[in-house]
């Protein structure tokens, strides 16, 4: 008997269940028939290896098209072939697994993703981790930290945590916790380093800080030492957290992002806006919260262990830049850009470079579009540069791109199209080598193609400063076309 198929995804779907000996459905809402009462929770991105403990149904796809499976046991990978079909075409996949409640009465509700604050109304039991893999404890109080410090540990290690709190009805107590941990994942393909691990132990990042940190001294804008006709202020961040998160390119979709480490505001993740990043948030930049600002880059990944490097710090410069002809405006509340693309995979001619690597104690070897293998004791440095070249109405676009736009080299002015000069901005995060050949194996999260890595370097921007003190370096730093150094706000203040 020939049996036709209404489309080259089901035959496969249905070839492949046979061949694996496990029903494949492909549905718009999974039938729960073995689990009446229960959550599905994220394990994986897409082609992202993830553990089962147990047997437990497992879909995968995205928003109402999904298929699942019965699975088992430790490495498992979340790609087409294991289920048999893409549900979902052209959209990012993730695998999630079914966890059933073991008491209907029992409620468990999210307050914050890794990295992020939450506030407990009262005393309650909170955990944190992900799938079965949790660590609790009992809170009180705003402004908590949903971290692995806070709940003593890393519960499920290569996976973006979350934190909930225990909501089921008075006097019930939530159900006991055990924490099981995985064997270690395998390595993933070297084609896909977009699924790079965070890393372990998770430590070296900072909580920031919830206060303004200047102080008058009277110190104001030197001349440049170089002798070079050019306004320059910086400022220097910590990193404060990574997660698989871009609220820009995945607004309100925690875990679709590649891994990207963050600097600044420490309570970033892909549900904050332009107004929570200016208003909430501690920040691991000097001056605390006069500058509130979100920076963030892919991940370093080395990819011996497929685990993400931490970087020791980053400086954020705010620069004339090539704009050298033009008056620079303060930058505008809300305004967010990204700059570099993800997608590149190959050299680009000098005239479209806007990130490069460099050994930060050995100059000599130049700069480079990809990772350089910088020697033992030196620092890599990752740097990204924003185009400052405002259309002067709209603070973001559809691409976060188009309303912004480089100056003319040729003449160090704006574009008549974006006629409005903002300072340069460019970050340049520093990541410490202390082995030999470390960098040969270094990678960014993004870095989807074979070769060399460093092609797909790109950053997001979230404007966070309180705005006088953005006037005040601008006015008496850049446009005074003197140097401010990494603290100085040009008006007798300093930051720290």
């Amino acid at each position: 008997m020939i049996t036709l198929y209404r489309s080259r995804a089901t035959c496969l779907a249905t070839l492949t269940a046979a061949l694996l000996g496990t029903a494949l459905s492909m549905t718009s809402a999974p039938a729960l028939a073995q689990a009446p009462s229960g959550t599905w929770t994220r394990v994986a991105g897409q082609d992202g290896p993830f553990n089962v403990s147990g047997t437990k149904t497992v879909r995968y796809g995205a928003g109402t098209q999904w298929v699942s499976r019965s699975m088992t046991g430790n490495n498992q990978w979340c790609t087409t072939p294991m289920f048999g079909s893409d549900p979902a075409p052209g959209v990012a996949n993730v695998c999630e697994v079914f966890v059933p409640n073991t008491d209907p009465s029992y409620t468990w509700s999210r307050v914050s993703g890794q990295g992020g604050t939450f506030n407990i109304a009262g005393t309650k039991t909170v955990r944190y981790g992900a799938d079965v893999r949790w660590k609790q404890r009992s809170m009180t109080g705003n402004n908590q930290w949903c971290t692995d410090p806070m709940f003593g540990g890393d519960p499920a290690p290569g996976i973006a945590n979350t934190c909930e709190v225990w909501t089921g009805p008075a006097g019930t107590a939530p159900p006991p916790v055990t924490v099981t941990q995985p064997t270690p994942l395998p390595p993933v393909p070297p084609h896909n380093h977009g699924v790079g691990l965070l890393p372990s132990p998770y430590t070296g990042f900072s909580v920031g800080s919830a206060e303004v940190r200047s102080t008058y001294t009277g110190n104001r804008a030197v001349p440049n030492s170089d002798g070079t006709d050019v306004g320059n202020f910086r400022t220097v961040c910590a990193p404060s957290h990574m997660l698989y998160d871009d609220p820009l390119v995945y607004p309100g979709q925690p875990g679709l992002a590649h891994l990207h480490v963050f600097f600044g505001n420490a309570a970033v993740t892909a549900n904050s806006t332009a107004e929570s990043i200016r208003t909430t948030g501690r920040s691991t930049c000097r001056g605390g919260i006069l500058n509130r600002s979100s920076y963030w880059i892919p991940a370093l990944i080395n990819t011996q262990t497929n685990r993400a490097e931490v970087p020791r710090t980053a400086n954020i410069y705010y620069k004339t830049g090539l704009a050298h002809n033009e008056i620079s405006h303060a930058i505008p509340r809300g305004l967010r850009m990204i700059a570099g693309d993800m997608n590149t995979s190959s050299e680009l001619p000098w005239w479209l470079q806007v990130a490069m690597f460099e050994c930060f104690n050995t100059p000599s070897m130049g700069k480079f579009q990809t990772i350089p293998n910088c020697p033992v004791g030196d620092e890599l440095i990752a740097q990204i540069v924003f185009p400052q070249c405002w259309d002067g109405v709209n603070v973001t676009s559809a691409n976060h791109k188009s309303h912004m736009a480089y100056a003319i080299r040729e003449t160090g002015r704006c574009p008549s199209s974006h006629p409005v000069a903002l300072p340069e901005v460019a970050i340049r995060a520093h990541y410490a080598i202390t082995s030999a050949n470390q960098a040969v194996n270094f990678k960014l999260s993004s870095d989807m193609y074979e070769g060399p890595g460093g092609y797909s370097m790109h950053g997001d921007f979230v404007m966070g400063w309180v705005e006088e003190a953005m006037d005040s370096f601008v006015a008496n730093c850049l446009n005074i076309r003197m140097d401010c150094k990494s603290h100085l706000l040009g008006d007798g203040r300093e930051i720290f």
